[in-house]
């Protein structure tokens, strides 16, 4: 079986940036190997919190057609959720996955290809091999300021409980990664929403994490 690669491409925070390798990490549980030679398959993880960012979403998605046009076109995230919610209008691809349904993004390609998980995980991107690494916590914002759409496109405040942060930096920790970038839409609304009163500062201040090296980005 002929082994497919794909590409990726985040436009925004550095929440988008998690999401896409995080998926990128999934793709590879499946046989897919990164490339920027000629993908099978490309993602792009796109940003319409501002004119100008909805502007080089629609830009980036015809670019990426234009030079890889046998490509399986994916677009992701905010642009997809606007093109629904707000009526925006976006370059045609092959397939639009909303946030809600980031997760999945892997499993449908995968389906696409008829491709079955068959391994562990072995992509490390640029963040990895400088011993860092992107974690996202918390998702959403329920603020809605009248200059900002991302509770439209990004839904209510959804935090990763503790005990799944700490496992996964302990994971981290394995892999020789000596400094935790802690990403999400709203970091200051981390915790709101979980039955377990917590707030991003206790979090910081846990037992289990106070050894660590953390960055914080929205």
């Amino acid at each position: 079986m002929k082994q497919l690669t794909f590409l990726t491409y985040s436009l925004g925070c550095r929440t988008n940036r998690a999401e896409i390798n995080q998926i990128a990490q999934e793709l590879t549980k499946y046989g897919f190997t990164p490339s920027d030679k000629e993908p099978d398959v490309v993602l792009i993880n796109t940003c319409v919190v501002t004119a100008k960012a909805e502007r080089e979403t629609r830009k980036t998605i015809r670019h990426f057609r234009r030079v890889y046009p046998q490509a399986f076109l994916v677009v992701l995230g905010c642009g997809v959720d606007a093109r629904e919610k707000l009526k925006i209008n976006l370059p045609q691809a092959d397939l639009f996955v909303k946030n809600l349904k980031k997760q999945n993004t892997a499993k449908l390609i995968a389906q696409r290809f008829r491709f079955a998980e068959t391994q562990k995980a072995t992509l490390q991107d640029k963040y990895f091999l400088s011993g860092r690494a992107l974690l996202k916590i918390q998702e959403g914002c329920d603020q809605f300021c009248a200059y900002c759409i991302v509770p439209l496109v990004r839904g209510k405040p959804k935090s990763l409980l503790p005990e799944g942060i700490i496992s996964q930096i302990k994971d981290l920790e394995k892999q020789k990664i000596k400094e935790v970038i802690l990403v999400g839409i709203n970091l200051a609304l981390y915790g709101k929403d979980l039955k377990s009163k917590t707030n991003l500062k206790s979090l910081l201040e846990n037992q289990h994490l106070t050894l660590f090296k953390f960055h914080l980005e929205i």
